[in-house]
């Protein structure tokens, strides 16, 4: 998948991760390491420096830049699922990718 993807679409791909992760307001251990995993294959460094910014110093993120993913949709919603999945699907987070899955049309 990542082959497909460019490290700058990788980088708002990795952000847009980041916001489903937050969704049920924590982020599991299973989830950073999923996050970080996917951060690496999909962005390299600045995926992983994305991930340390957003989720150990707390800071706010830009949002996603959805145009750039419409082009990407099936890998997008494959990541968010991949994610989703990691520590159980919470309430918050289907409806997140319910939400993705329309803003991606």
């Amino acid at each position: 998948m990542d082959s497909t993807i460019d490290q700058e679409t990788g980088a708002e791909l990795v952000k847009l991760l980041l916001q489903v992760a937050f969704a049920d307001d924590e982020i599991s251990l299973a989830e950073r390491e999923a996050l970080d995993a996917a951060a690496m294959r999909l962005a390299g460094p600045a995926g992983v420096a994305l991930v340390v910014a957003g989720v150990d110093r707390r800071e706010r993120l830009l949002p996603p830049d959805l145009g750039r993913l419409k082009a990407h949709r099936s890998e997008v919603l494959q990541e968010v699922a991949r994610l989703s999945a990691v520590d159980g699907v919470h309430q918050d987070e289907l409806e997140m990718v319910k939400l993705i899955s329309g803003m991606l049309r």
